[in-house]
């Protein structure tokens, strides 16, 4: 063993450590056998015992073969392409471990130590050996044999994916990290997710997946992603140039595609190879449902192309229209299978929880304003043409009128209930935010970047049913702000300040609740003008 050591190490290869070693050969066996057949055959000797003496013969050449397999296995580290297997054997093992013992994800010592030895490689700032621990955890996705142990890799791919970019925006990573691990870890994740599909029924003779648990992980993805690509943005604002944020932009988006693409039953463009995860996309309109609320936030891109994706499911059939040009996706969805799916026995049970279409377009829309950035964001040089980066007010109607265009609030007398029904929040509220909250509980691993409810939300749930009111009918939409107490309303004219106006300067939003605050903005009347005056400039066609 000494003399194969001595052959194959190198500095510049990746070894597992010694323990690791030992156990993925039979040292310990061939070092125990070997024991017991020299003492069997020496006090056969001695007390002239030949049974003995046969038995310290046969111990000795079962511990010939204990010794050969170690040195069958040693030789295979020899390959860059055999220890890779064994890395990767290792870790599924490990992953196995901690899903066994059923520990929170990161709290179990198996995954700790396997977490500490990536933080160390951070630490280093080694982008090698990074990407070389992220596949090792992918490639072992085929290996999983129960739905704990998917989850348990998601869990752990997701944190990954999260600590990484944390660590190019915030810390001194190179952006070469994100580049080698973050294609690796969205692979990871589609596969994962397909396998947890694959693996979890909900009973022994249902033939179908259920795919509820697989969307939330996807999802949470996409709001690690979307979370991501906003502090890199921010950053981009003050130092343009920052070789971090651009990688991490550009990983991220190009990951964030490859999940839309592969959910979508039938992707314009994309042609599958047969080893590919999601080959039919989703097919249960909960899960669809779930992933693409998710996509909303922090204002993420393709939550357009998400829409699509859920009428397809819910209904059946895709939806040809363009919501660039007003094409109304709720009401064709409305159309195929009624406004709480009362006409589709798939669809029947999940939008009536939803609260119907008219919640869940407005609720949606809610996510989306939230989540959208400064309007005076200038984008980085060479990246103006890129749709996550533009500043082309078209792109922007395009995302309040995704929405928008479904008319649902009959008057203000409506858009003041839902909005009260909105702040509320409450847990008996048949809405998209308590089916998302209720499967986030069963289903998902907590994390650092939280889901907000539309109640912390009070500007963007006014700014919602403004718009859907200023879309369809002009005098309802002034009569419904008159209506608004003080604090909403300079709440949402501060939130159309900072995220509907260009060259306008905007307090932080959060600033508007407090008095001295509020006695900066203008009086109430003007207050109602300029809000309206902004909405109406937005929607207008140019």
């Amino acid at each position: 063993m000494t003399i194969v050591f001595a052959v194959t190490i190198t500095p510049q290869t990746r070894w597992p450590s010694f323990s690791d070693l030992i156990r993925a050969m039979a040292a310990m066996s061939w070092l125990a056998t070997a024991t017991v057949g020299i003492t069997c055959a020496a006090a056969g000797d001695i007390w002239s015992r030949s049974g003995l003496t046969a038995v310290g013969a046969v111990l000795t050449v079962v511990q010939l073969g204990f010794g050969l397999d170690s040195l069958w296995v040693l030789m295979r580290f020899r390959s860059a392409a055999g220890r890779r297997k064994i890395l990767i054997r290792l870790a599924t093992r490990r992953l196995h471990r901690a899903a066994a013992d059923g520990t929170p994800t990161m709290e179990h010592h198996e995954l700790a130590d396997l977490n500490d030895e990536i933080e160390y490689s951070i630490d280093r700032g080694d982008v090698a050996e990074i990407a070389a621990r992220v596949t090792e955890i992918v490639d072992g996705c085929p290996d999983d044999r129960t739905a704990d142990q998917a989850r348990y890799r998601l869990a752990l791919l997701t944190h990954l994916l999260e600590r990484l970019g944390r660590s190019v925006l915030f810390e001194s990573l190179t952006g070469d990290a994100a580049r080698a691990a973050v294609p690796p870890l969205v692979r990871g994740v589609l596969q994962t997710s397909w396998r947890l599909s694959e693996l979890t029924f909900p009973n022994r003779t249902a033939a179908e997946r259920d795919e509820v648990a697989a969307a939330v992980a996807l999802g949470q993805v996409c709001r690690v992603i979307a979370w991501l690509q906003q502090c890199a943005q921010e950053r981009l604002q003050t130092d343009q140039g920052d070789p971090g944020s651009r990688q991490i932009g550009i990983a991220l988006s190009q990951g964030r595609q490859r999940i839309v693409q592969f959910v979508d039953p039938d992707p314009p463009g994309l042609f599958r190879a047969p080893n590919d995860p999601w080959p039919y996309g989703f097919s249960d309109p909960r899960a669809a449902m779930l992933w693409l609320s998710t996509l909303c936030e922090f204002g993420g891109s393709q939550a357009g192309v998400g829409l699509y994706i859920l009428c397809e499911v819910l209904t059946g059939e895709k939806f040809f229209g363009n919501y660039w040009d007003d094409a109304c996706v709720f009401s064709e969805i409305e159309r195929r299978v009624g406004p709480f799916g009362e006409r589709s026995a798939t669809a029947s049970d999940l939008v009536t929880g939803c609260g119907g279409l008219g919640t869940v377009s407005l609720d949606l829309a809610a996510t989306v304003i939230a989540g959208l950035r400064n309007r005076n964001f200038v984008p980085p040089a060479g990246w103006e043409s890129d749709a996550n980066y533009s500043t082309d007010k078209r792109y922007l109607r395009s995302q309040l009128t995704m929405f928008a265009t479904y008319d649902c609030l009959a008057d203000e007398e409506a858009a003041l209930d839902w909005v009260a029904d909105a702040l509320l929040s409450a847990p008996t509220r048949r809405c998209v935010e308590n089916v998302v909250q209720d499967a986030y509980a069963r289903h998902a691993e907590p994390s650092r970047i939280p889901i907000r409810s539309l109640g912390e939300r009070p500007g963007a749930v006014v700014l919602a049913a403004l718009i859907r009111l200023a879309m369809h009918r002009p005098p309802q939409a002034e009569a419904f702000l008159r209506r608004l107490p003080p604090p909403l309303l300079g709440g949402a004219l501060q939130q159309a300040r900072f995220t509907l106006r260009a060259f306008t300067a905007a307090e932080p939003v959060a600033s508007i609740w407090t008095a001295s605050a509020r006695r900066l903005l203008p009086s109430r009347p003007d207050q109602e003008r300029e809000l309206m005056n902004i909405v109406t400039e937005v929607l207008a066609r140019d």
